[in-house]
């Protein structure tokens, strides 16, 4: 055997395949927002002026990067405005940390039993007031009869 004759891999007419990647459920391109949700996002987003509705840690000072849903969606929840608050991230995260007090406190989070059209709800800016499906609100007089 000669010097420098070892072993040389064969390099040429050879094809070198590429993995094909397969798309899992799991890895899959996230849905568009449906036309209900968008929607919803666009009232309260003008209904707050792009600030907290919620209010319980920052004042309804900060600015409001999170929907709330006051029924929640896994209660059956739907994406209507009068079922959702802008929240910045501390005052949503108080609510789902105190679920109970947030419901007693201001409406904030109900119950599934909750008619969410019908029970009021404190905001930050304009008190005590009844939500409407329309991004309006009705100033109501009190706090809620709560069981």
């Amino acid at each position: 055997m000669s010097r420098g004759s070892g072993f040389r891999p064969r390099t040429t007419g050879l094809t070198v395949r590429q993995p094909t990647l397969k798309r899992s459920a799991l890895r899959s391109r996230p849905k568009p927002p449906s036309d209900a949700k968008t929607e919803s996002k666009q009232i309260i987003a003008a209904r707050s002026d792009g600030l907290c509705e919620i209010g319980v840690t920052c004042s309804g000072g900060a600015y409001a990067n999170d929907p709330c849903h006051r029924v929640g969606q896994g209660q059956g929840g739907p994406w209507d405005a009068a079922n959702l608050l802008a929240g910045c991230r501390e005052c949503h995260g108080y609510c789902h940390a105190w679920p109970e007090e947030a419901r007693l406190r201001g409406g904030w989070i109900l119950r599934s039993t909750d008619d969410y059209l019908t029970f009021p709800v404190h905001h930050a800016v304009r008190g005590w007031v009844l939500l409407a499906s329309d991004g309006t609100t009705r100033p109501t007089q009190s706090r809620p009869e709560v069981a």
